[in-house]
């Protein structure tokens, strides 16, 4: 099996980026849901503020998935820096030469 930086990239943009929205959209719906989050996420996403409505929304997803690409290279990076020194991981069964 091969670890791919790509898919790795990609699955952690989405899964960022749809968990934001999720929660954001309840956050519409349902005021108080994800507040204590979403403050947080404000301090951080410059343009974002939850009480501004569907347009915010937009922004501050693009913004998770920007975050979740960057994490996810990074942890695939990670991974691979890892896996380099040992012939088989802890975690799996990823041999360094399989790691693209």
């Amino acid at each position: 099996m091969k670890l791919s930086v790509k898919s790795l990239t990609i699955t952690a943009a989405l899964l960022k980026a749809l968990c934001f929205l999720f929660v954001s959209l309840l956050n519409l719906i349902l005021p108080p849901y994800g507040g204590a989050f979403l403050v947080l996420l404000t301090s951080l996403y410059l343009g974002y503020d939850p009480s501004t409505g569907p347009v915010s929304v937009l922004v501050g997803t693009l913004y998770s998935l920007i975050a979740g690409a960057v994490a996810g290279a990074l942890s695939a990076g990670f991974i691979i820096v890892l896996l380099k020194d040992s012939e088989v991981s802890s975690v799996g069964k990823f041999k360094a030469s399989e790691v693209v």
